[in-house]
């Protein structure tokens, strides 16, 4: 970033548009699971020994954001801290620039020799990512419960409709209205993004490529890519955080018996943008927000526990939602700054 104002423009804009594609995710979840009546007719139990993740209170999530160990949090896979660090070293070297010129052009060519350095290395990783999507494929199914499938069937299904149709549907129809896009431009050149982190189920392990697939076949700068994206691989999250809490809230309330209130959907619907917010480096994030949003509404929390047989099986889409509806919000940042580059004529990148 070259000023604190563009910073300041850019850091809002991703938040609001990650937050509210998160939001338009949840309706699409709420909206299938009420039409569907998921849930209703079953009768679930508590897996014995089972134990709910336990939520951090909202001064703990506050204050995980900054680090006390920098070089913890990169090797430990905690990219808010980091995000946040860089942030103010950002701002300090943006504040230093007027008065030690010298010493911060130097800062921002070691950053950048840095960055060159580590880039390289990542596209050899890049190169081989084809062989590494078949072996993670396979390692999915392979390990998956399939007996644990067998009942919750309906709602692995309900959740890829959801996914699926918040990518497709939604997420093109803000391309083409807000950001005056092409969407059918815009899937071509993210498709291995896409499958990058449809297969690994990993939106951090995606971050590379996707930085690459919407600056070189989109045409995002690439510091509103890595900034937008390494955000949005925990704040938003509009598979994890959007349409996959409402669905398991709609199952578990019909299940007991009961029905969804116009007021319950309404507080089920706010709260997933909410609860994406409390997540930044813990493990297990769609437990965990499962688990907020089940604390929230009432049913018990051991519930969840029914659903852990499809929970791998269920987050390749979910993680091909969260990063594709990143790389929406990034494209429309970058429309919306002034800064998107024409490349419907080069030619994408495909690994």
């Amino acid at each position: 970033m070259k000023s604190l104002s563009e910073l300041k423009s850019i850091g809002g804009k991703s938040i609001f548009w990650l937050l509210f594609q998160t939001l338009l995710a949840a309706i699409v979840g709420m909206t299938i699971a009420v039409v569907s009546g998921i849930g209703q007719g079953s009768h679930l139990s508590i897996v014995a020994g089972f134990k709910a993740a336990k939520i951090p209170p909202f001064t703990q999530v506050i204050t995980d954001l900054f680090s006390n160990n920098l070089f913890a949090s990169m090797a430990e896979g905690k990219v808010i801290p980091v995000v946040f660090f860089a942030i103010i070293v950002g701002i300090a070297v943006v504040a230093l620039s007027g008065k030690h010129e010298g010493a911060m052009v130097t800062f921002k060519k070691f950053i950048d020799d840095c960055h060159a350095i580590v880039y390289a290395i990542i596209r050899v990783v890049i190169s081989l990512l084809p062989y590494s999507i078949i072996c993670l494929m396979a390692d999915t199914m392979g390990t998956s419960d399939l007996n644990a499938l067998k009942p919750l069937v309906t709602i692995i299904l309900l959740a890829f409709v959801g996914c699926f149709f918040h990518v497709f549907v939604t997420d093109s129809l803000l391309l083409r209205f807000v950001g005056k896009l092409s969407p059918i431009r815009f899937f071509k050149g993210v498709m291995p993004a896409q499958v990058m982190a449809f297969s690994s189920r990993s939106s951090s392990g995606t971050l590379p490529l996707y930085v690459t697939c919407v600056t070189k076949n989109v045409g995002v700068p690439e510091n509103i890519a890595n900034f937008v994206g390494s955000l949005g691989t925990t704040v938003g999250m509009s598979g994890c955080a959007g349409v996959w809490p409402p669905l398991l809230a709609v199952y578990a309330i019909h299940s007991m018996g009961g029905q969804v209130s116009l007021a319950q959907a309404i507080v089920i619907i706010l709260l997933c943008p909410i609860i994406s917010l409390g997540t930044a480096g813990v493990p297990g994030g769609g437990i965990m927000l499962a688990t907020a949003m089940f604390v929230t509404l009432g049913p018990p929390v051991g519930l969840i526990s029914i659903f852990a047989g499809i929970d791998a099986f269920v987050d390749m889409a979910r993680t091909m939602t969260n990063v594709t509806s990143s790389m929406v919000a990034s494209t429309l940042v970058a429309k919306s700054e002034g800064s998107l580059a024409s490349v419907h004529h080069a030619k994408p990148v495909t690994n």
